[in-house]
This record gives C-alpha cells, structure tokens and sequence, in this order.
C-alpha cells in the first residue's frame, strides 16, 4: 500500500472533500493510522466533522501559500513513521498552482503515491479531467473515480455515465477511450442520505455506523427493549441508520480494496 494518496481535479465541485473523507474513513475503518491534509482557501472540511471521533487530531486545513511546507511534512510523516497521509487539494482557481506544487514537491517519489483523480457524469467536466490527467503525467500512479453514481434498484437499468464512457446512438464519445487510463476507474455511488443524517451531528459515515459495528440487530434490540415504546423506537431508527452507514462503508472499503491491500 501507497501510504501517500493526493486527491486533486483542476475542477470544483466534483467530490474532492467526499473521496477524501470517504478514503481516510475506509482507512479508519481497516483499522489504519491517517493524518487528512486539506490545502484549500474556502472549504474547511473540520468544521463539518467537529463531533467525529474518526477525525479527532487527524485533520488540518490550510491555504495553499502554507501548502509546501505542509507537502514535505506529508513526505516526512509517510516515509518516517510509515502513516497513511490522505491530501485533499482543493479545486477552482487553487488548482492550476497546487498540481504544479504537488508536481515539484512529489517529483522524487511519484510512485510512491496515488493520484485519485474524482469527477461527475458532466460533459462541462470531462476537458479539466483530461487536463488535470494529462498534467500529472504519471498515468500508472493514477487512479479515476467515477462520483455520484446513479444505484438503480432494478438490476436491468444501469448509470451508463455516457460523458466519460461514451454513447455511439446518441453522439458521445468516449473520454475513457481517449484517456486509456491503467488503473481501475473505482465507482462510488451517490447516497445523500448517509452523508447527510451523520452531518447533522457534525459527525462522518463512519462515525454513525458504530453502533452496528458494536451490536448485532439483536443484540441492539435487546437493549433497546428495556426502554419506554418511545426511546426503542428512536433506539432502533439510530440503529438502522448505522447499519445502513456500515453498510456504506463495506462496499466502499471493497471498491477501493486495491489502493489499501499490501
């Protein structure tokens, strides 16, 4: 495993923050020391997740003029003590500067890390992903993330992502194709929900779905049952929603297997 993981696309707005958090949860999750490093002048990902115990003394925003030294403490701390670093470089008018930093502080040890590169199924997207691709230069450390997958219950219907994957009927072409990229293009998919119930209490997925990794259905209900009708019910809705985060985080934590297994 790469113990360095940049996630960065020239273009806001497209899931930085959410594959970041969601890689650095996988890792807390598989039992992994992390340090979250996020260069970015107006997003301030701590403030979202100030209840999480995930994130405790693991987090730290800073703007992109402290960003080289804060680049080669990320070196330090990866390579000297052997800790998962996780960089979320923030998008918009940062971006062009901090993948020409990224560049110059990594350019000893590219293979080293992995490049996560997220985007949407948005033709208005598709140009900076091939730029921020292109820019890199390092197509066998790179890794695309396919973000807000549509999950149809009907096992007939699929998210064909036709601005990435192309469409012949209806006139798309394919960016994959004009990428070829080496590495597996991971999926995740969109679930609003999850995010949202464990936002309300300032906490992450991971944080939420602790109570289904302590207890068993049973066990839960169990407990829960000693209470008055009211408190098990809310009991129990705290647990499907755990279970539900848990869930969350298994297929996520299969999906992204190939970026933690050894």
């Amino acid at each position: 495993m790469k113990n360095i993981k940049v996630v960065l696309n020239g273009k806001g707005g497209v899931g930085k923050t959410h594959i970041s958090s969601l890689l650095a949860q996988i890792a807390a999750y598989r039992g992994l020391d992390f340090m979250y490093v996020e260069i970015d002048s107006t997003n301030k990902t701590a403030d979202f997740y100030k209840n999480s115990e995930v994130f405790k003394g693991r987090i730290e925003t800073i703007l992109p003029g402290q960003a080289r030294e804060k680049l080669y403490e990320v070196v330090y701390t990866a390579k000297k003590q052997g800790k998962l670093c996780i960089v979320d470089v923030g998008g918009g008018t940062d971006s062009a500067s901090m993948i020409d930093r990224i560049n110059e502080s990594f350019a000893h040890m590219k293979n080293d890390i992995d490049f996560i590169i997220p985007f949407e199924n948005n033709p208005m997207y598709m140009s900076v992903l091939k730029e921020t691709y292109e820019e890199l230069d390092s197509p066998e450390n790179i890794y695309l993330v396919k973000n807000k997958v549509i999950n149809f219950k009907q096992k007939s219907l699929k998210d064909e992502y036709i601005f990435f994957e192309g469409n012949k009927k209806r006139g798309v072409k394919s960016f994959r194709k004009e990428l070829d990229p080496l590495n597996k293009v991971f999926e995740v998919f969109n679930s609003p929900e999850n995010v949202g119930i464990s936002l309300l209490h300032n906490e992450c997925i991971l944080d939420t779905a602790q109570t289904a990794i302590q207890y068993t259905r049973e066990e839960a209900d169990s407990i829960a049952m000693e209470e008055e009708l009211d408190e098990y019910m809310e009991l129990m809705v705290r647990y499907e929603n755990a279970a539900l985060c848990l869930e969350e985080i298994q297929k996520a934590s299969d999906e992204f297997k190939e970026l933690f297994d050894d």
